[in-house]
């Protein structure tokens, strides 16, 4: 079974679930799948998993905010 195979079917069951679309296929995954890595949603992920993947996410969105605000 190939990854998108699997991705589909976990796509399929969380939707099931009646998950809100943005919930189970968040951006973060979409956009990594997007530019080709093999990301599995984050409810199949390990806990350490989504820390690392989450925390590069928010703190280059947070040190993009101060380094856009502190240029004014």
């Amino acid at each position: 079974m190939s990854f998108q195979d699997k991705l589909n079917a976990a796509n399929k069951e969380l939707s099931m679930s009646k998950m809100s679309k943005y919930s189970y296929n968040s951006p973060i995954c979409f956009l990594l799948n997007a530019i080709g890595f093999n990301a599995r949603p984050l409810h199949y992920n390990t806990f350490l998993s989504n820390f690392i993947i989450l925390s590069v996410w928010f703190s280059s969105a947070w040190g993009g905010d101060i380094v856009v605000y502190s240029m004014e």
